[in-house]
């Protein structure tokens, strides 16, 4: 069984996510090294986002890792550690390392949690944590975080191709996690496939190649 998530390619929050990078590297102007650091992050963010869209989850984590230590030591960057955060979550998950994708969707949450044009980002993390949840049985705490992605992209335009993919994701991973419980490992699952905001992702890059 293959469980996937496919956030839209969304013109607002594709937008959003330019404005935040685009925010954070214009304050860094008169803090050259922060700001080196920041783009330096930006460009293997972008690299980590494209092997994951391509499968590549193991690689990704490398590249993702190296942009969130970077994003980790700039205060200003806090919004894109957060959505760095948001894809560690998707690789870790499709690696069925599912305690750390908990872990780092929850970092995730906390960070972006009511920003708005951040909200695609927020739907993405409930949604990667409900999937982790419930494929290690917990399935009272999976729906919880299903329902609030649910929420969050109902009141977002052009999501319906989410929606539905939120709907399969919820169908098969309850009727799993019930059969389960908290400390069995989910091995029937053969991969979750995770793809991130390409619009988010394509506006970044650009962003990188501008000011290096």
């Amino acid at each position: 069984m293959k469980i996937k998530f496919k956030t839209e390619s969304n013109s607002e929050v594709g937008s959003g996510g330019y404005v935040v990078a685009t925010e954070v590297v214009a304050m860094l102007e008169s803090h050259p090294a922060a700001r080196e650091e920041t783009v330096r992050g930006l460009r293997e963010f972008w690299e980590g986002q494209k092997r994951l869209t391509t499968g590549d989850s193991t690689g990704a984590l490398d590249m993702l890792r190296r942009a969130h230590a970077r994003f980790e030591s700039v205060p200003e960057a806090r919004l894109l550690l957060g959505v760095t955060k948001s894809r560690l979550a998707a690789a870790y998950a499709s690696l069925q390392a599912f305690d750390k994708a908990v872990g780092y969707a929850e970092d995730c949450i906390a960070i972006v949690a009511g920003v708005k044009r951040l909200s695609l980002t927020e739907a993405e993390a409930h949604v990667n944590l409900a999937n982790s949840l419930g494929l290690l049985g917990k399935r009272d705490e999976s729906e919880k975080h299903y329902e609030h992605a649910e929420a969050i992209l109902r009141s977002l335009p052009g999501t319906a191709g989410s929606l539905e993919t939120l709907e399969s994701n919820r169908e098969l991973v309850l009727a799993h996690a019930s059969e389960m419980g908290s400390d069995r490992p989910f091995g029937a699952v053969a991969g979750i496939i995770a793809f991130a905001a390409a619009g988010l992702a394509a506006l970044i890059v650009f962003l990188v190649w501008r000011n290096l």
